[in-house]
């Protein structure tokens, strides 16, 4: 049924509440009916405004149920979350932490409440709720309560899509003062004072007050008395203890929870702020590669030349030092020309780090050596490609932007071994053959060490899934982090890329969706024993063997983000040398766009969102740091 008619502004966004707080089956048709009783009235902009209202999401839905059936528990949710942002400010400055602690677990608590609720209301309408839906909607409250963006939403008490969570900005404020998700320094101090050799006892349990002693009491009754209250006190001690254990051991978890939840919010909202531009900047972008793209056919003939002169100019790298923390962190991306993802999310990241107060958390517990791009020649060799997109929707349902499989397939330029970044870090001191811009990168890094981690993002060009490799020597100390990313690639959408090389080149399965990052020792092997000594030569240390030759544990780790997702075929491998991944290839190669596009539909195959990519790569970041921390 349609909403009544309204007459008044007031009274129309009363109909549009009910609206969207009615049966979710039914939204469109009561949409529709009313939009056609506000035009035959003359309210033709009011109709108009009606009939594009989108259908809610079944999160979004059940959060605006709860507005009408929870209104009581809705009402505390958002006076606690004003009543935290307005003691941001003085808990970042050092005052008035614990009311801010305060109201934070405040909203944690109903959240937790009023997500159970949903979840229920989604039950009742014959709506299964999964984990992504139920996480969505513990988003959607947290920024009715935290987030001033959502301030209209929360106003007029109903949701028409799902909300962004909290800027990067205020989680960082609320949490610095709040949780100590990232209060690496905190942590420190924490685990130091456990170490300390006068460690305080904890208070003993009230002893037990004895009665007088009765008058007349005999010998025998007055034993039988101590020995009672001996028992009773003995008693209270052993129950005084198991209570102490249990809280103890409750508060380990609920702190453990608290630090993973925060760090999902945390890094998956740097994400959000840092690729805010990405659409402006990628339309714009494909004006520029189109006119690129006419320029390279006119200049067909000379494409060889003048893409050595291009690698031969010598771009300057950039290299950034931010922060003064204990914590030493080396972040490197663009060692493979053609993954152009890692270069684009450690660019917002350094500007994201450079906005910070100089006394954020931030940069005060840690000291971030970050090289965006460590071959800009061999981006400017790529920008054909890689400067164009195309429109894609991000897990959350909003527009992002993918890359073209046609111009990756027509310009694509990827450096063989020899040219190669990763593997071309110098060996020794005294090596001079690498590149210069691995030599550069080299001292820029040294000057850091040693770290507690580093991280190097990469790409890969098609895969079923994001895929992640991290150091051989740390793979009993991240248990957590592989269980925390699975689940966050799963409450995305995807899945993660579950691929076994059978240690070829380095390649070592640890579990679904994380393998060994590959060395050069096992390069230099794999080709030797292929009889070509030739190629096994031209690989030089990687990365992460230099970071770790420059002393200490450092984790190393390196993410695998897909430019293109490709669903396995049934009994494929995943391994780059599968024959139906190379059927796949020849099927595209040297095809037209229509062709191109129409094997990606045949095969299921898309441009992985831009933003999801960085978004993940920051989850692991995130996670990396939690687990590197000494």
């Amino acid at each position: 049924m349609a909403p009544a008619m309204a007459a008044k502004k007031n009274d129309l966004d009363d109909e549009l509440a009910r609206l969207y707080r009615g049966p979710l089956e039914g939204f469109t048709a009561a949409r529709n009916d009313f939009a056609k009783q506000l035009r035959k009235l003359g309210k033709d902009a009011d109709a108009d405004r009606v009939k594009s209202l989108a259908k809610p999401t079944p999160s979004a839905w059940a959060v605006n149920v709860l507005f009408d059936r929870d209104r009581e528990k809705m009402d505390a949710l958002l006076a606690a979350g004003k009543k935290a942002r307005a003691a941001q400010q003085a808990a970042v400055s050092g005052r008035g932490a614990e009311a801010l602690r305060e109201g934070l677990g405040t909203v944690r608590r109903l959240i937790d409440e009023l997500r159970r609720l949903g979840v229920g209301i989604l039950a009742e309408a014959g709506r299964g709720a999964s984990r992504a839906i139920m996480e969505r909607i513990g988003t959607d409250l947290q920024a009715l309560a935290l987030s001033p963006a959502a301030a209209e939403e929360a106003s007029r008490r109903w949701l028409d899509r799902d909300l962004d969570p909290p800027g990067f900005e205020v989680l960082a404020g609320l949490q610095l003062a709040g949780a100590p998700v990232v209060d690496i320094a905190a942590r420190r101090a924490q685990r130091e004072a456990k170490k300390a050799p006068a460690k305080k006892a904890p208070p003993p349990p009230p002893k037990l007050v004895h009665p007088p002693k009765p008058k007349g009491e005999t010998e025998r009754e007055r034993k039988e008395r101590e020995r009672r209250e001996a028992a009773e006190q003995a008693r209270q001690e052993r129950e005084a203890e198991r209570i102490r254990r249990l809280v103890e051991v409750a508060e380990a978890k609920l702190e453990r929870a608290r630090n993973e939840a925060n760090t999902l919010r945390e890094v998956a909202e740097a994400a959000e702020k840092t690729a805010s531009d990405a659409r402006r900047r990628a339309e714009a972008a494909e004006i520029a590669a189109e006119r690129a793209r006419e320029k390279a056919d006119r200049a067909a003939e000379r494409v060889e030349r003048a893409e050595e002169e291009v690698k031969r100019k010598g771009q300057a790298i950039e290299g950034y030092l931010l922060g003064r923390g204990p914590l030493h962190v080396s972040l490197i991306a663009g060692c493979h020309a053609d993954e152009p993802v890692g270069p684009a999310m450690l660019r917002r990241l350094v500007a994201f780090l450079a906005e910070r107060p100089a006394d954020d958390l931030l940069l005060t517990a840690i000291t971030w050596y970050v090289v965006p791009h460590v071959n800009p020649d061999g981006e400017a060799r790529n920008a054909a490609w890689s400067a164009s997109t195309v429109p894609a929707i991000d897990h959350l349902g909003r527009e992002d932007r993918a890359y073209d499989l046609s111009l990756y397939m027509d310009h694509v330029v990827r450096e063989r071994p020899g040219d190669d970044m990763e593997f071309g870090f110098p060996r020794d001191a005294n090596d001079t053959g690498a590149r210069p811009e691995n030599l550069a990168v080299a001292r820029f890094l040294a000057a850091g060490a040693p770290f507690h981690l580093h991280a190097s993002f990469h790409g890969i060009a098609f895969a079923s899934g994001p895929w992640f490799l991290i150091e051989e020597a740390w793979i009993d100390r991240t248990s957590g982090l592989r269980e925390a990313l699975r689940r966050r690639v799963r409450a995305m959408g995807y899945q993660p890329f579950d691929v076994d090389r059978g240690g070829e080149k380095g390649f070592h399965r640890i579990d679904e969706g994380f393998t060994t990052r590959p060395d050069s020792r096992s390069m230099v092997r794999w080709f030797e024993e292929r009889g070509d000594p030739e190629m096994a030569a031209k690989f030089r240390p990687s990365s992460m063997e230099y970071v770790r030759s420059l002393g200490g544990d450092p984790f190393t780790m390196v993410s695998e983000m897909p430019l293109f997702l490709r669903p396995l075929e049934e009994g494929e491998t995943g391994r780059p040398d599968d024959l139906r991944f190379r059927a796949f290839l020849d099927r595209i190669a040297g095809r037209s766009a229509g062709e191109v596009r129409a094997e990606m539909e045949r095969g299921g195959v898309s441009g992985m969102p831009i933003r999801d990519q960085m978004r993940l790569q920051l989850e692991f970041l995130g996670e990396g740091l939690n687990t590197a921390d000494p």
